[in-house]
């Protein structure tokens, strides 16, 4: 049955978000910027345990989200973010009204907040600056997301069969595996970000995954491993794998029997001896992505998260000498190459203009993480 909230959304709604983040924006005083980012999802899912089939799916959001910037002595930004139901579309515009002006008050408040404490406490108030954004281009953008097979289309009791025929595979690798769980799952998203600057960005990607859990016995312990393989295009990846530069795997029927064959092999292996002296050890290159996710990605995602532009910019990095530029850019080509040109695709920031591409993920939709392989795959050695 239709409920509205569809990827074709986007296209009813682009100019009424357009006007309201300019035109109201341009009313409320003391106001400097505000962005409103709206986001549509469908997808579906399927799981399998031991061969059986165990559920399956599908499922759409709808969500957005605002930012402010604001104040009369002081600037400082405002949010506001909800998540919608079909029971509200037929009232959007104003729940976004709404939304924008609650932002505006909380930058309001918060813009004065911090300008009293900024007087009150002219040592430590120093370090209470405004929040300004650097002037960037105007962009206008329309980017289609990647695929074969449009996840919209692949017929659930399909992905159910398939599921269940992966989690079939892996059980009969080996009487000790005890247990194994497989899921997959589907979906294609559509961003719409406008900003009172005038930027107007109409973006979507499909997202693909799948999971392959299993459990191994051997007679004095128990071996547990998992992984998840997923890229940015549609069904077509699960079943024929991806060959794309620097990402490859194979199908997801071949790539869950390995990590059967893996929990098997690692539960049955003997135990490490304990050395007085230091020996090399030699590691996966899956294991060793792992640890430069952990060492070197997050921190960089908490740099992302508490400077903004400033992290790919290396203002928020410290110098280890004048003049030279210890982060940003040339931190995020050093460690991990240049963006490959099938990826500048996305490669808009979130304000609306040029920016570093965002790399292939593997979380839901809705706020992501932009980094390869995950922490679930951690545990494959």
């Amino acid at each position: 049955m239709p409920h509205g909230i569809e990827i074709e959304l986007i296209d009813r709604i682009k100019p009424m978000v357009r006007d309201l983040v300019t035109e109201r924006a341009a009313t409320l005083a003391d106001l400097r910027y505000a962005g409103v980012r709206l986001e549509v999802s469908e997808g579906r899912y399927a799981t399998a345990e031991n061969g059986a089939p165990k559920g399956s799916g599908d499922d759409c959001a709808l969500a957005f989200g605002i930012r402010v910037l604001a104040g009369r002595r002081m600037t400082a930004p405002g949010y506001f973010g909800r998540g919608l139901g079909a029971a509200d579309l037929s009232h959007l515009e104003q729940i976004l009204r709404d939304g924008l002006d609650a932002a505006y008050r909380r930058a309001m408040a918060n813009a004065e907040q911090k300008a009293l404490v900024r007087a009150k406490y002219p040592g430590l108030g120093e370090s209470l600056a405004d929040t300004r954004l650097s002037p960037v281009p105007v962009r206008h953008e329309v980017v289609p997301a990647v695929y074969d097979i449009d996840p919209r289309g692949v017929p659930l009791d399909y992905m159910v069969r398939f599921t269940q025929d992966v989690s079939a595979r892996v059980g009969a690798v080996d009487p000790s595996l005890r247990y194994n769980y497989a899921s997959s799952s589907t979906a294609l998203c559509r961003e719409l970000f406008a900003s009172s600057e005038g930027a107007l960005i109409d973006q979507s990607f499909a997202l693909t995954q799948g999971l392959c859990y299993a459990v191994a016995t051997a007679p004095d312990n128990s071996q547990e491993i998992y992984d998840v393989l997923g890229h940015q295009r549609g069904w077509e990846i699960l079943e024929h794998g991806v060959d794309d530069g620097a990402i490859r795997f194979p199908p997801f029927a071949a790539f869950a029997v390995a990590i059967g064959a893996d929990a098997v092999e690692l539960a049955a292996a003997p135990a490490l001896p304990t050395l007085d002296h230091e020996v090399t050890v030699v590691t996966d290159p899956h294991y060793n992505t792992l640890l430069s996710h952990e060492i070197i990605g997050h921190p960089v995602e908490l740099d992302r998260g508490l400077k903004m532009e400033a992290a790919y910019a290396g203002r928020s990095w410290p110098r280890r000498s004048p003049g030279r530029q210890a982060g940003g850019i040339a931190a995020r080509d050093g460690l991990l190459g240049p963006v490959p040109a099938r990826l500048r695709a996305l490669c808009l920031r979130p304000r609306g203009h040029p920016g570093p591409a965002r790399r292939p993920h593997r979380s839901r939709c809705l706020p992501r993480v932009h980094e390869q392989p995950s922490d679930r795959g951690g545990v494959r050695r």
